[in-house]
C-alpha cells in the first residue's frame, strides 16, 4: 500500500495544480484588470480555500499515508468541489452552496485519518475537533438556506444578503484551519506507535 500510497499523493499534487493553474485563464477577465468588486472577493476566497486544503493535505498526509482508498475516494470527491468553487464565482447562488460540502468531506477524510492512525484517547480529542467542524458543516448550510430563503422572497437586495454570506464564509474558512493546527499539535502525542520500528 506504502507504493500506491505515493501515488495518490503525486496524483493528488498534479490535480490541485491542474485547478489552480486552469483557473488562470478562465479567470483573466475578471482579474485583469485588476479591480477590487464582489467578484473578486469570491475568487480571493475560492483561491484561499484550495490553497489552504492543498497545504493542510500535504501536512496530514505527510504523517498518515494512505492506508485504503477510501480517503483517496474522498479526495477526489473534494477536487471535484474544488474545481467547481472556482469555475461558479461569476454565479454567486451556485458558488456558496458548495461551502456546506467541502466542510462535510474534509471532516470525514480527516475523520478516516482518526479512524487509522489514533488510539483511543486520540480518537476522543480529535473527534472534539470533529463536532466543531460539524458545526460549521450545519452553519454553512443555515447560511445558505437563509440566503436562498431571504432572495427568494425578496425580503433583502443581493447587494446587501450576499456579502453578508461571503463574510461568513470568510469566517468559516478562516477558523477551520486554525482549528487544524490545533488539531495537529493536540494529536501528535496519541498516534499510533510504528511497531515495524519497535
Amino acid at each position: 500500500m506504502e507504493q500506491l500510497s505515493k501515488i495518490y499523493i503525486g496524483f493528488g499534487d498534479v490535480i490541485y495544480a491542474l485547478i489552480v493553474g486552469s483557473s488562470f485563464e478562465f479567470l483573466r477577465e475578471s482579474l485583469i484588470p485588476f479591480q477590487l468588486t464582489f467578484e473578486t472577493f469570491t475568487i480571493f476566497l475560492a483561491y484561499a480555500t484550495i490553497v489552504q486544503s492543498w497545504i493542510g493535505y500535504h501536512k496530514t498526509i505527510t504523517g498518515h499515508s494512505y492506508k485504503n482508498s477510501f480517503r483517496f475516494v474522498l479526495d477526489l470527491i473534494i477536487w471535484f468541489l474544488m474545481f467547481s468553487l472556482l469555475y461558479t464565482t461569476g454565479d454567486f447562488n451556485e458558488y456558496v452552496k458548495i461551502f456546506p460540502f467541502i466542510f462535510l468531506f474534509l471532516m470525514l477524510w480527516r475523520y478516516g485519518v482518526i479512524r487509522e492512525d489514533y488510539v483511543r484517547d486520540g480518537i476522543r480529542k480529535t473527534l472534539q475537533v470533529q463536532k466543531t467542524v460539524l458545526a460549521y458543516v450545519i452553519t454553512s448550510s443555515v447560511a445558505v438556506m437563509a440566503h436562498h430563503y431571504i432572495l427568494s422572497n425578496e425580503l433583502i437586495s443581493a447587494d446587501i444578503i450576499n456579502p453578508i454570506v461571503l463574510g461568513i464564509m470568510y469566517c468559516e474558512i478562516f477558523l477551520y484551519y486554525q482549528l487544524r493546527k490545533k488539531d495537529r499539535i493536540s494529536t501528535v502525542l496519541t498516534h499510533k506507535p510504528n511497531l515495524e520500528q519497535q
